[in-house]
Order: C-alpha cells, then structure tokens, then sequence
C-alpha cells in the first residue's frame, strides 16, 4: 500500500461551481517522490462545500490519476487560484 504525503500540488476553489456551492480540488504526490522525479500518477481529493466559507462539507470524494503522458514533478511550478483566473 502507497502512503500520501501532504505536499500539495495545487489547491484551487472555484465560486459558484455548481447551483452555489464550493469545489475544493487538492493534488498530492505519494510518499517518496522527489522534486525532479518522474510521476506516473497523483491523488486529487475534491471537497463540495455548501458555503463560501468552507466549512460544511457537502461531499468529499478520493480518485487515483493515472497519467497517460509522462510527468516530472517540479516544486517550483504550481497552479494557484490566482493562476487559474480566480
């Protein structure tokens, strides 16, 4: 079994994403891989929040991503909400 570590990727909130609610997307990296390392997957764990304060959590859900392309983990590279128009 593969252990997470909490080093994020990106973590993103988008207003209003669906009927008023609030998505929460967190990437992370499994344990052991390095900045510079090859990725063949990483874990996306998305929140649905009912509020814009994110407190009340409406569903919370854990997906593998399998990539198809071959990825390098870069440190110093990351999306923000900033980045993503937000």
């Amino acid at each position: 079994m593969l252990l997470y570590t909490h080093q994020t990727v990106s973590e993103d909130f988008a207003d209003k994403y669906y009927m008023g609610n609030y998505l929460g997307v967190t990437f992370s990296y499994w344990k052991g891989e390095q900045n510079g390392d090859q990725v063949p997957s990483v874990k996306a764990e998305v929140t649905l929040y009912s509020d814009a304060e994110r407190t009340n959590v409406v569903a919370k859900e854990s997906e593998i991503l399998d990539l198809r392309y071959k990825a390098v983990r870069n440190d110093e590279a990351t999306a923000s909400s900033q980045s993503a128009g937000g």
